[in-house]
């Protein structure tokens, strides 16, 4: 506690008997909690971060935003990275994002991949093509939530060819970004994200507090 220091107004303490993860999910319903956050375990033999069971289960299973804490708190969030493919699940991670942290700047993150470009006469041509039109898929996915126009509250945009957790993973050592937000769909055991990835495997191999938010409207795990 000492760590978060005047930024905690008021806290309660639950104990409760039960298996870890239904336990948590009924304690936060019962208590109308916005936010379930969560460590990350760490392997002693090797030294490396994993989430471990119980956060893996709750990426799975919960319908609350999961906060998973990588860092000892040091302060507020100041550098978040919002990781998007510009579906309902991503609109609805984003939009709680902003309602969590409405004075922070953001970043707005989508990586792609350009299809077909060994067959292409002209790759570069392709590839300019591709990224002009993502970005115009990025400016018509802030105008839907009236942020096309706003200077101060307009998040910048990054567009990159790649695989989201590689590039996510150098963005956050080079860029000092301290949250990644995710959206899943929450539809399978793989928690399915954009081009193939997921959340779970990004969570696991970005190193910094990962924001994830499930779709509202999809199935959930037992």
């Amino acid at each position: 506690m000492a760590d978060l220091g005047p930024t905690v107004v008021r806290s309660r303490i639950r104990i409760r008997e039960g298996e870890p993860v239904d336990t948590i999910l009924a304690t936060a319903e019962a208590e109308g909690c916005d936010l379930i956050v969560t460590g990350v375990a760490q392997d002693e033999e090797f030294g490396r971060f994993r989430l471990g069971k119980t956060v893996d289960r709750l990426l799975h299973r919960s319908r609350t935003p999961l906060l998973v804490v990588r860092n000892r708190p040091r302060g507020a969030y100041r550098n978040i990275v919002a990781a998007t493919d510009f579906s309902d699940p991503a609109r609805h991670a984003f939009q709680t994002t902003l309602r969590f942290f409405p004075e922070r700047k953001l970043t707005l993150f989508h990586a792609y991949d350009v299809p077909r470009q060994t067959l292409a006469d002209n790759p570069t041509m392709l590839r300019r093509t591709y990224e002009d039109a993502v970005l115009e898929r990025s400016d018509r996915f802030l105008e839907q939530m009236g942020l096309l126009g706003c200077d101060r509250t307009r998040p910048d945009v990054l567009v990159e060819e790649g695989s989201p957790g590689r590039l996510l993973r150098e963005y956050v050592r080079v860029g000092k970004v301290d949250l990644i937000a995710l959206g899943t769909r929450g539809s399978s055991s793989l928690l399915d994200l954009f081009l193939g990835s997921t959340a779970r495997e990004i969570v696991e191999m970005v190193p910094t507090d990962a924001l994830v938010t499930r779709d509202p409207g999809a199935p959930v795990e037992t």
